[in-house]
């Protein structure tokens, strides 16, 4: 498994190699398999890195080799999107036609998605209101900053948005993504989760045992001592003042220092 999303304390998704899709409604006691698809069309195995819903009936998944499905009923039934628009317009642009997809977040009235190889893109979906869909015209490539692979997207305040990924690559945007500015973080280490705290301030972690904040106001990162070098890919919110941090290492209690 790659990717979980709760749209409350109940309901939520998770999913990860040979296109698989769970779903729970009890907070996480049962799961139940919702979609797989291990070769699909006989082609490569695909799979989903990213998920994102909007609320407990609509949601994306995206994942290696530009794999995109959509759902309207909770997950109940997903419908692979055509990326054949997009593969023509990365290549007329010199990009990788079939990226991997590794990270999703809204953005504006569509998405913004993230993926190897610098891609950075956003994807309008399909409405009923529209009478005549432009498959080419729900996608625009956006200016990357970096040529390097981005893991994540970090959007939870509208006028501050962060990408992060690659040896330590982060980039902040104050205007939706139009355009970047490098976040130093001081270090090489693989970028794989930022969370941010009720100052506005960061929460970097990544690999060898990275933890770092990264202020609101945008000055240089400030890394945080941690006796350990097991990589560390997620987190969550415990406390005010305390995180759960995922990795190789299972599970650590981790108490933020004070704000200097």
């Amino acid at each position: 498994l790659t990717s979980v999303y709760f749209v409350d304390d109940r309901r939520g998704w998770a999913a990860g190699h040979d296109s698989l899709i769970l779903r729970t409604t009890d907070g996480g006691l049962t799961w139940e398999t919702v979609y797989e698809n291990r070769i699909p069309d006989g082609d490569v195995p695909k799979p989903i890195l990213g998920l994102y819903f909007s609320d407990p009936l609509h949601g994306i998944a995206v994942g290696a080799f530009c794999l995109m499905l959509l759902t309207a009923d909770g997950g109940t039934h997903w419908q692979e999107i055509d990326v054949g628009p997009l593969r023509a317009l990365l290549s007329a642009a010199g990009q990788e036609p079939e990226p991997n997809l590794n990270a999703i977040a809204p953005l504006a009235d569509g998405f913004l998605i993230v993926g190897e190889l610098g891609t950075l893109l956003h994807y309008r979906p399909y409405t009923d209101s529209e009478p005549d869909p432009e498959p080419a015209t729900r996608w625009r490539i956006l200016d990357s900053p970096y040529g390097g692979s981005y893991f994540g997207i970090e959007s939870s305040a509208p006028d501050d948005l962060l990408i992060y990924g690659l040896r330590g690559h982060c980039y902040r945007s104050r205007d939706s993504g139009q355009t970047w500015f490098e976040v130093t973080t001081d270090t090489t280490a693989n970028l794989y989760d930022l969370l941010r705290l009720d100052n506005g301030d960061l929460i970097a972690v990544g690999a060898g045992g990275f933890i770092a904040r990264l202020p609101h106001d945008g000055t240089a990162a400030e890394r945080l001592p941690y006796a350990g070098f097991d990589g560390l890919v997620s987190m969550q919110r415990a406390a005010t003042d305390r995180l759960l941090l995922f990795g190789e290492a299972g599970v650590r209690d981790f108490s933020l220092p004070e704000t200097p």
